[in-house]
């Protein structure tokens, strides 16, 4: 299904996989702990990263908002606003799952 992955660039610095969460639970109004759960959302992300990547299992019309709400800096994590964030497509979209497909093969 397309349209469910958030290519995030200019994460703050000192940002972590909670803060993300906790920034995407605020804006879809589900707490932090419940945003795997419920959302079904997966954040792609590792401390020290400059980019992430907001994975959710079903595509809804909210990920697109979310998505130009974290672009235009109205969604803020941990305070600050992220360089740009764009919903992946075509060709970005397949090397988004090859990696991650090629990533959970090796573990």
């Amino acid at each position: 299904e397309k349209g469910r992955v958030i290519s995030v660039k200019g994460v703050p610095e000192g940002c972590d996989r909670e803060k993300i969460i906790a920034a995407i639970g605020a804006f879809f109004d589900v707490e932090a702990d419940q945003v795997n759960d419920k959302l079904m959302a997966y954040v792609d992300y590792s401390r020290g990263q400059s980019d992430a990547a907001i994975r959710f299992k079903e595509a809804n019309d909210k990920i697109q908002d979310f998505a130009a709400k974290l672009a235009d800096g109205t969604v803020k994590i941990d305070d600050a606003a992220v360089t740009s964030a764009a919903i992946l497509e075509g060709d970005e979209e397949e090397k988004y799952y090859k990696d991650f497909i090629d990533f959970k093969n090796m573990h």
